[in-house]
């Protein structure tokens, strides 16, 4: 992979780098905001606005709503938030005062391609569950074959590479649970391994209850029981199975123990995991996309 790509990758843009090319329309250069564009960025949404009550949009004002849709994505990619379509609707078509009804897949469909041409990125979409709900998360589109264990960590500070570190470990025990684990056994887990807190976070408990499950890494359940106290367990989330998937975070797991993990062990998983997924699924995965809470 060439050097520029890999700046890409780990989200350090050239100047150059954010000049969006549409075949039938001005070019538009993305830059960070300054006050002397707040007028122009207003009245470009005015003329839209106006130019959508009366017809189609033109080319010219498509791009400006794409552009804006892609600053969307990749401002909660930087914070891996979970993008939903209401946070869109609500403020790039707001914004206009565009109806996304009859404009929203168009719209979306241009904003993927362009990011997948101008960074390598893939914008992905997941339905959730029975709601049918939608979420946008943004996924590396450029595969390393050569350095596939080198490239990541570059531009990293050494408490991003922490964190993400014992994320992986977080997810591959919970995992291994059957895609769902009490807290207080996962945090049992991770003080026996002598993972007591997390750089740059408040606490460990913090940063799975807040911090994993606002970037969709896991998900939050509470259970009421009998005696009115509440436990919170968790499973895999939505950005979890889009990034690695089931099978990927299998395999890095087997790589650690040097061995392919046997098809008894697959098999009690699979099982495990399938009885939890009917069971909860579907109430996890809406709750999600409200709070990240869901009590059962």
């Amino acid at each position: 992979m060439s050097h520029q790509q890999r700046k890409k990758n780990n989200h350090q843009f050239e100047d150059s780098d954010l000049l969006l090319n549409d075949s039938d329309s001005d070019v538009e250069k993305i830059s960070p905001k300054r006050p002397s564009d707040k007028l122009e960025r207003i009245q470009r949404s005015q003329k839209i606005a106006t130019q959508s009550k009366k017809g189609d949009l033109t080319p010219e004002e498509t791009n400006l709503l794409v552009n804006d849709i892609m600053r969307k994505v990749l401002a909660y990619q930087v914070s891996k938030k979970i993008l939903t379509r209401d946070d869109i609707a609500k403020t790039v078509f707001a914004k206009y005062k565009i109806s996304p009804r009859n404009t929203f897949k168009s719209c979306m469909e241009e904003a993927s391609n362009r990011l997948k041409k101008q960074f390598g990125f893939e914008l992905k979409e997941i339905k959730s569950g029975n709601s049918g709900k939608s979420v946008y998360i943004l996924l590396d589109g450029i595969q390393d074959t050569e350095e596939p264990k080198t490239y990541a960590v570059e531009g990293m500070t050494n408490s991003m590479i922490i964190q993400q570190s014992i994320t992986f470990i977080i997810l591959s025990l919970t995992m291994l649970n059957g895609e769902a684990i009490f807290q207080e056994v996962l945090i049992q887990y991770l003080r026996t391994l002598d993972i007591c807190s997390v750089p740059e976070q408040p606490s460990l408990e913090f940063f799975i209850d807040k911090v994993l499950t606002r970037q969709g890494y896991l998900r939050r359940i509470i259970i009421q029981n009998d005696n009115g106290s509440k436990t919170i367990k968790y499973s895999l989330g939505v950005r979890t199975y889009a990034e690695l998937g089931k099978d990927m975070l299998y395999s890095k797991i087997a790589q650690i123990h040097g061995e392919e993990l046997g098809e008894s062990e697959r098999s009690m998983f699979k099982k495990e995991t399938e009885r939890f997924l009917t069971e909860n699924y579907d109430e996890v995965e809406d709750a999600n996309l409200l709070d990240n809470d869901e009590t059962i």
